[in-house]
């Protein structure tokens, strides 16, 4: 019978979606049976709007209170207190303790704290033994992790061992995985080919700007201020996203070196195409860009974990960066007139990502799941 995986986000922008989006790619190419979940909705859909848009408005628009909140939850975090948030979620656990039952799943993977601390509700009250894992998606251990009780962590990068050991996660059951991206992103493909599909200029300096799925932060300010420090050789592509309003406001910046566009999925082309590329810290994008060895300029604009990130990137000096606009736009144009600089970072990125997660990650699961089965034959005298 079919191998049957579940993955269980949160409704909290494609940050969260697309590492789990990532593993269930390789899983379904070797016909595993996926299903994947939103955990808010297991409390209400009503609930998991009201989260999503509230995350949104706020990423968007309200940066110093999300940062402020981020702070708060990871001094708060304390795996022997009281924790709200827990509780808050158990109340959803009888009702995914159901369906998780119905599914007859032979592995969960949580790519959300959210989704770990109430599958770790499910394994406490009603002895859920299905295999059930962790995947950071942030070089960080998130506030609220340290609630779950699983039965493996799968993390970003060595370092962080010791973040999650701290929070009381057992050294045994963390795993050195990286971050899932989507399969496109662990091949790097030629630049003079990529520039000719994608019609950019062949000599440019091809400066590749991304502000993640929703588009957020002063785009149109960092645009014009990278528009005017760059040599006259350079080109930029400005991604934005879905963000509509911000399509409309940087394609008023009049450029012949200039690209706008709304939502893409040819990202990994332009990749591929790009010199450099510009972006906030978020855990997705920095590791595609890293997959494809490609150097970063951060705008941390937002804080919270991604402020984790680029400290994290920027101390290995895989990146380069600022919280400030206008120094960032002139970091970025000294990068791309510094070819010797970009080949450097390029190369340690080259050095130290070099596994694909989604395939490791994906291998571990079929393993776990394939254990679990033949342990539930065991029991009910099949085998």
């Amino acid at each position: 019978d079919t191998m049957r995986v579940l993955l269980l986000s949160a409704n909290t922008g494609e940050g969260h979606n697309s590492p789990a989006k990532a593993v269930m790619g390789v899983l379904e190419s070797r016909g595993v049976e996926c299903t994947m979940a939103d955990t808010l909705a297991f409390l209400s859909p009503g609930f998991s709007k009201f989260i999503c848009d509230w995350h949104v408005r706020l990423y968007r628009h309200g940066r110093k209170l999300f940062d402020l909140g981020y702070r708060f939850a990871e001094f708060t975090s304390n795996p022997d207190e009281f924790n709200p948030i827990y509780e808050l979620l158990a109340l959803g656990a009888a009702k995914m303790r159901d369906w998780i039952r119905e599914g007859d799943y032979d592995a969960i993977l949580c790519s959300h704290a959210f989704a770990g601390v109430m599958v770790t509700e499910v394994r406490r009250s009603w002895g859920l033994e299905i295999p059930s894992y962790f995947v950071s998606t942030d070089y960080t251990c998130h506030p609220t992790v340290e609630q779950c009780d699983l039965d493996g962590y799968f993390i970003s990068a060595k370092g962080q061992i010791g973040e999650f050991t701290v929070a009381g996660i057992p050294e045994e059951k963390v795993i050195v995985s990286g971050i899932p991206v989507r399969q496109d992103f662990y091949t790097r493909g030629d630049k003079v080919s990529a520039r000719q599909a994608l019609e950019l200029p062949e000599n440019a300096t091809v400066v590749l700007l991304m502000c993640g799925s929703m588009g957020c932060g002063p785009i149109p300010v960092l645009t014009e201020n990278l528009m005017s420090h760059l040599h006259e050789d350079a080109y930029v592509v400005a991604v934005c996203g879905s963000n509509e309003s911000l399509y409309q406001h940087v394609s008023a910046i009049k450029d012949d070196r200039l690209r706008v566009l709304g939502f893409t999925d040819r990202i990994s082309d332009y990749m591929d195409a790009a010199d450099l590329i510009i972006t906030k810290p978020g855990g997705l994008s920095s590791t595609e860009a890293a997959n494809k060895a490609l150097p970063m300029v951060f705008v941390n604009f937002v804080g919270g974990c991604e402020s984790r990130n680029f400290n994290f990137f920027l101390e290995k000096g895989y990146a380069v960066g600022s919280a400030a606009v206008k120094e960032a736009a002139q970091i970025a144009a000294d990068l791309a007139a510094d070819g010797v600089r970009r080949q450097a970072m390029s190369q340690a990125l080259a050095e130290n990502f070099t596994v694909n997660s989604g395939l490791f990650i994906a291998d571990f699961l079929m393993d776990a799941a394939e254990k679990y089965r033949n342990k539930q034959k065991e029991a009910a005298g099949v085998l």
